[in-house]
């Protein structure tokens, strides 16, 4: 009878252990399945505003310019006295130009040098500090 009891508790735990092994494996994988959702997201989505045939001084500012998805205004503006705004977004899925900025790698690797370079070199500030203290001690060493 006793080994009959330790044999089924035996098998709970295991099938607990089972269990709770399954269950974190899909919270882990619907977690990594919203995140992979949430980087596919563009994060710099924008509009721009496309005028209509007449539109009022407010717009004619913003025309140009690409305007973040949360911070565009709602159309037609406040202070619009167009009798009939014809004024509408334009989507984008990437404000930015699509150039990259960022050095060239033979231009980064020449920075990297130099930087390198500044490291390596004698700290001038340590040099003077010594100089000083050289020069305060034989100032001290003539008073006395």
């Amino acid at each position: 009878m006793m080994q009959l009891f330790l044999l089924g508790g035996l098998f709970f735990c295991v099938a607990y252990y089972w269990y709770a092994m399954r269950e974190s494996e899909r919270r882990l994988k619907k977690l990594l399945e919203s995140s992979e959702v949430a980087l596919a997201k563009p994060s710099y989505r924008c509009v721009k505003i496309e005028t209509g045939a007449s539109a009022c001084q407010h717009v004619q500012a913003l025309v140009a310019k690409p305007i973040l998805v949360d911070d565009a205004p709602r159309l037609p503006v406040l202070g619009c006295n167009v009798a009939q705004c014809d004024c509408k977004f334009t989507r984008y899925d990437d404000r930015r130009s699509g150039q990259d900025r960022r050095m060239g790698t033979a231009e980064a690797a020449a920075n990297a040098k130099i930087y390198a370079n500044k490291r390596i070199r004698r700290d001038r500030r340590r040099a003077s500090i010594q100089h000083f203290l050289k020069g305060s001690t034989s100032d001290y060493s003539r008073i006395a």
